[in-house]
Order: structure tokens, then sequence, then C-alpha cells
């Protein structure tokens, strides 16, 4: 009877053991899982924060663009101004 109980020891040590084994294997390739998802997340947020950089700048330039465009609207309607006078004044014969 004991060698029955021995052998029926060892048989449920040895399922356990294959299921250790097989849980050891299966946590060994979700952690390589995960360390792959992990490294991909810090690529990407690395990328992010690079396009995050460059689009403040794209903001800086156009915002520089813009002021730019007021300052030759501005230059523009000086110049009408000025040929409007000049060509009132010809017209009124202060020109020749």
């Amino acid at each position: 009877m004991m060698d029955l109980d021995q052998a029926s020891l060892v048989t449920r040590f040895d399922a356990q053991d294959k299921l250790l084994r097989a849980l050891a294997v299966t946590q060994g390739d979700h952690t390589r899982r995960l360390t792959r998802l992990e490294d991909g997340q810090r690529r990407l947020e690395d990328k992010f924060g690079r396009l995050e950089d460059k689009f403040d700048r794209l903001e800086g330039r156009v915002g520089g663009l813009e002021g730019g465009q007021r300052d030759l609207q501005g230059a523009v309607a000086r110049v009408e101004v000025g040929l409007q006078t000049i060509i009132t004044l010809l017209s009124n014969g202060h020109g020749a």
C-alpha cells in the first residue's frame, strides 16, 4: 500500500512539476512580449515628442509669417495712400 501511495505522490509531483515548467515558459513568453510592447511604446513616445517639438517650431514660423504679412499689408496700404496722394496732386494740376 505504501508503494502505491508513493507512486501516486510521485505521479502527482511529476504532473505539478510539468505544470510549473509550462507556467515558467508561458511567463517567460509573456515577459518577452510585454518587454517588446514597452520598448515600442517608448519609441512611439520619443517620436511623438519629436513631432511635438517640430510642430512647436512650425507654429513659431507661421506666427512669424503672419507678422510679416501684417507688416507687408501696412506697407502696401501706405504706398496706396502715397500713390493716391500723388494722383490727386497730379489731377489738380500741381504736377505741371
